[in-house]
Parts: structure tokens; C-alpha cells; sequence
């Protein structure tokens, strides 16, 4: 599945330069990927010391249209 969505998204997002670093590739896929397919944007943030983790961070919540959320999200 995950190879598909890539392949996809190079497919429809082109001319993409080249993810020199994780924490490029990083903002790409939240900055666009996210927009391109569930029309919401991310942001990357708490990128841990070595930058190989980090969270993403909705501003609006996509899942909230379609799926019932416990109160507390």
C-alpha cells in the first residue's frame, strides 16, 4: 500500500526535486502528500536529536467527517 501511495504521489506532484534527508522528505509528505490526498495539510514538528523521528501534526482533522471520535479527541 505504502509503495502504491508513493508512486502515485511522484506520479501526479511532478517536477518534485529530489529528498536529499529524512527531514526533507519529512516536510514533502506533509506539506503536500497529505494536502494531495486527504486535502489537509501537516506540520512536522519535535524531530527528535538524531532526526529520525519526529510527529506530524494536523491542523484540521480529517478523519473527524468521516469516523465518530471518542470526546476526548
Amino acid at each position: 500500500m505504502g509503495k502504491r501511495l508513493v508512486d502515485d504521489f511522484f506520479a501526479r506532484a511532478l517536477p518534485i526535486t529530489p529528498c536529499r534527508d529524512f527531514q526533507t522528505t519529512m516536510d514533502v509528505i506533509s506539506k503536500q502528500a497529505f494536502k494531495m490526498f486527504l486535502g489537509v495539510s501537516a506540520v512536522t514538528s519535535q524531530w527528535s536529536e538524531d532526526k529520525r523521528e519526529c510527529n506530524i501534526t494536523f491542523k484540521e482533522n480529517p478523519l473527524a467527517e468521516f469516523v465518530v471520535l471518542p470526546p476526548n479527541y
